[in-house]
């Protein structure tokens, strides 16, 4: 298990125990994270478990296209934006602090 700190719109700190080789998301729901809501279950395809990892986080596999796509719809979009569906837990993530976004998208 690897330790990880949510952070919700709220300023709100969690720190779950998530399972290794699992999404992001799947830890954030597993434990009731405020404001993943993950409407598509891990598809890739609603925006609604966005996140903002720290710029050079280890062991992370870069965006794909579809991703990408879902994040030029938000409007919060930053630096270190990704879908927590899309990043896997590794046991390089030990320590992890990830910010929560609240789904806006653009019009």
């Amino acid at each position: 298990m690897v330790q990880i700190t949510f952070i919700d719109a709220n300023g709100q700190e969690k720190t779950v125990e998530a399972e290794e080789d699992l999404s992001l998301m799947v830890a954030a729901t597993d434990h009731a994270i405020e404001g993943i809501e993950a409407i598509c279950s891990g598809c890739c395809s609603c925006g609604t478990c966005h996140v903002v990892l720290p710029i050079g986080t280890p062991d992370i596999v870069p965006a794909y296209l579809g991703e990408e796509q879902i994040l030029e719809k938000t409007m919060n979009r930053e630096p270190g934006s990704r879908l927590s569906c899309q990043v896997t837990v590794r046991p390089s993530h030990e320590g992890l602090v990830v910010q929560v976004r609240p789904v806006e998208f653009v019009d």
